[in-house]
């Protein structure tokens, strides 16, 4: 898939400004996210901070905490990316809690990923084994077979890395089964190579 940035920024902007002028706040909201994430990946900080700023504010106004976890998350990244890691660790926590106070699985699944990540980043191996495992058990439990796929191969692959090769290798195996039985042939060539 190719991305295309610049249009994607460009539409985006257009309908944050239809959204700003005709007074639909949660719309406003939304795109100034999607926004900000398209900044981010662009590593224009600034502007990314400045549109989850400001996104943050109205979901707070208006009281959508799907929304606020949403913008907590992604101060999380953004801080991640500049490599206050502590910072980014308090919002995506932030996230979390708020997910789970709302009782949103798919999203706090998404958030101990984040933070499975993070904890990888400043090699906290454990805790972030803790997360991603975390983040297996909820792909489970609300039957997202393709992303328990790739959280086992993920597993396998920083088990791996700390030597506990036999846990790798079963977590590895369980990639290429459930890959497998759901047809996922690109997961499946990936967990093929572990």
């Amino acid at each position: 898939m190719i991305n295309d940035y610049p249009n994607e920024m460009k539409y985006a902007g257009k309908l944050l400004h239809i959204y700003q002028e005709s007074g639909e706040r949660a719309d406003e909201c939304r795109i100034s996210i999607k926004l900000g994430k398209l900044y981010l990946r662009q590593d224009k900080r600034q502007e990314a901070s400045e549109l989850f700023e400001k996104a943050l504010f109205i979901c707070t106004e208006l009281g959508d905490k799907i929304a606020q976890a949403t913008c907590f998350g992604s101060f999380g990244a953004l801080y991640q990316a500049d490599g206050a890691y502590d910072k980014a660790k308090q919002y995506y926590e932030k996230a979390l809690a708020m997910t789970k106070q709302i009782g949103d699985r798919k999203a706090e699944g998404s958030w101990c990923e984040s933070l499975g990540y993070l904890f990888l980043s400043v090699r906290e191996v454990q805790k972030a084994i803790e997360y991603l495992e975390e983040a297996l058990t909820i792909s489970k439990e609300i039957g997202d077979t393709k992303r328990e796929t790739s959280f086992y191969r993920k597993l396998g692959t920083v088990l791996q890395s700390i030597g506990k090769y036999q846990k790798a290798k079963e977590y590895c195996m369980y990639a290429l089964s459930i890959s497998k039985d759901i047809g996922d042939r690109k997961e499946e060539g990936i967990a093929h190579g572990y």
